[in-house]
């Protein structure tokens, strides 16, 4: 059985003790929906006017695994209009979130880091008696059901729900989506690593070139695919933002055929679109590198980077960067990459307040020449 199907019934449970709990048994009811496909659960008021639906995903599943899936949303959004809400939720359990139909690249504020793990649903699904009773677990469960209960308070009281800054929204999915295929990825690194003696080789003097341990636990091959696949994601992103302002007419949209289904073919398809932006801008090799790059190389040993990179391209194709009011390219960075990660790729990020604020003494009229040595993604 799904375990979206199994979780249905006892997070209905928990919203209905929370109702109680928090004395709002005179506003708010849930109400559990099954069809074929799919299991939600609806908040309504105790008079029966739709608050917001929530449609609950296996992460096990293909078509669980991301809540940020365009056609998933656009699915949803669909019934949310039919029910006559402007919101819906989206619950894979190990990402909870709250969208607005007319606007799907805004979301209300995050639940964090309270869902579960994809290690614990799959425990879960093992044996679903044993794991819902153990308190932890429930406690995670009543997180959520507290999460959707907030949102439908603050839907009641004030009509419509608060946006995070679209940065904070488009860091955060990102994060998500990496950590949703990783360990996959990283077994397969780590694997190939081990068998493969010119690949290792290559790993062991990238790392040392870096100043960082040579891996020999799984924790440490997870670290270095995360930080493959955060550069990948990155260079991505950067493509992005230079085709969104039409710097270079050449530079084609980021789109990945439906009929590619293997890491070796998405890997070359990635590249020409990095080959031809170093073309047409003259600049930037030694931020793009070149293909042979092992850590360009690490995130195409396993055909799940297809699955990924398709979502990710999904997501920020919503976003418009020649108008994004952020530096999302440094704050990609800034926040994704662990603090500790961080100090060792020397990755360090001036605020923007306060880059206008050296900037006031550097430039007097406009005139000035300033050159910045270390420009990181080119705030300054």
């Amino acid at each position: 059985m799904r375990i979206d199907r199994q979780l249905q019934g006892t997070l209905n449970t928990l919203l209905t003790e929370c109702i109680k709990e928090r004395g709002l048994q005179k506003r708010i009811a849930p109400y559990p929906e099954q069809e074929a496909s799919r299991a939600d659960i609806l908040l309504k008021t105790v008079s029966g006017s739709h608050i917001f639906h929530i449609e609950l995903k296996d992460p096990t599943a293909p078509d669980g695994r991301n809540v940020y899936n365009k056609a998933l949303q656009e699915r949803e959004k669909a019934r949310a209009e039919k029910l006559q809400t402007r919101y819906f939720g989206m619950c894979n359990f190990l990402n909870v979130t709250l969208l607005d139909t007319q606007d799907l690249t805004a979301e209300s504020p995050m639940l964090g880091d309270a869902g579960f793990t994809l290690e614990e649903i799959k425990l879960m699904q093992a044996d679903y008696v044993a794991f819902i009773q153990k308190e932890t677990y429930l406690k995670k469960l009543k997180e959520i059901a507290n999460y959707y209960l907030d949102r439908a308070i603050e839907l009641l009281d004030s009509l419509r729900i608060k946006s995070l800054p679209i940065d904070e929204i488009f860091i955060y999915r990102i994060e998500k989506l990496i950590e949703s295929y990783l360990k996959d990825i990283s077994v397969q690194v780590e694997k190939l690593y081990f068998d493969n003696t010119n690949f290792k080789n290559r790993v062991q003097k990238y790392t040392q070139d870096q100043g960082w341990n040579i891996p020999t636990s799984y924790d440490e091959f997870e670290n270095i695919t995360f930080i493959a696949l955060l550069v990948l994601v990155s260079k991505l992103v950067f493509y992005k933002n230079y085709y969104d302002k039409k710097s270079y007419s050449i530079l084609a949209p980021l789109q990945i055929p439906e009929d590619l289904t293997t890491a070796s073919a998405l890997k070359e398809k990635i590249w020409d679109f990095f080959e031809t932006f170093k073309t047409a801008s003259g600049n930037f090799e030694i931020l793009i590198g070149t293909a042979n790059d092992v850590i360009f190389e690490i995130p195409f040993v396993a055909d799940d980077i297809v699955l990924i990179i398709r979502e990710i391209l999904d997501s920020i194709q919503v976003y418009d960067f020649s108008i994004a009011p952020y530096d999302i390219i440094g704050r990609i960075f800034e926040n994704l990459i662990r603090p500790n990660e961080r100090h060792k790729l020397g990755q360090y990020f001036t605020p923007p307040d306060v880059i206008d604020f050296m900037l006031a003494f550097a430039i007097q009229d406009g005139n000035e020449k300033v050159f910045d040595p270390s420009c990181g993604s080119g705030t300054f």
